[in-house]
C-alpha cells in the first residue's frame, strides 16, 4: 500500500511530499536537533546520498514541534544537509501517521519507486544496512 505524506519544508520554502518521490527509491530518516545518534544518522544519509546521487532521494523528518524550527536550522545548516528536511506534525510525532510508529528518534524508511514503504528500522541505521535495503529497488 502506496505511502502519502506531505509536511513543510523547515525552511518554509515548500513541502516535502511523497508526490514528488515517486518514481525513485527514498530514504527517509526521522530524527531529533538533541540526539546524538541523529547526528550520526544524518552523516549516514549524506553518505548514502554521495554513493547513489540522483539515482534514490533522501529526506529527513525532525520529530519535534513548531517552536523548535530555529533548532532545526541550526541542526540542519551545522551539518551541511544537502538534502530536503522537514517538520513533522503532532500525529506523526506521536507515532500516528504515515509511517506508522516511527516517534523513537532515529528511525529510517525506505520506500520504493512506487511509494510503497519496503523497510524500517527504529533505532541508528548505519550507512551499510541501508545500503542493503536499497538492494533491488
Amino acid at each position: 500500500m502506496p505511502v502519502h505524506f506531505r509536511y513543510e519544508l523547515v525552511d518554509g520554502k515548500g513541502v516535502l511530499g511523497s508526490d514528488a518521490f515517486r518514481g525513485r527509491p527514498t530514504v527517509v530518516a526521522f530524527v531529533a536537533t538533541y540526539d546524538l545518534a541523529s547526528q550520526a544518522e544524518a552523516r549516514f544519509l549524506t553518505g548514502v546520498l554521495r554513493k547513489h546521487g540522483s539515482r534514490i532521494h533522501v529526506a529527513m523528518i525532525v520529530l519535534e514541534p513548531p517552536e523548535n524550527r530555529p533548532l532545526v536550522l541550526a541542526f540542519r545548516d551545522a551539518l551541511r544537509l544537502q538534502y530536503p528536511v522537514a517538520m513533522g506534525d503532532d500525529a506523526l510525532i506521536a507515532g500516528e501517521g504515515p509511517f506508522g510508529d516511527v516517534h523513537a528518534v532515529p528511525s529510517v524508511v525506505v520506500i520504493d519507486g512506487e511509494s510503497r514503504m519496503v523497510w524500517k528500522h527504529i533505532g541508528l541505521s548505519k550507512e551499510d544496512e541501508i545500503e542493503n535495503a536499497l538492494k533491488g529497488l
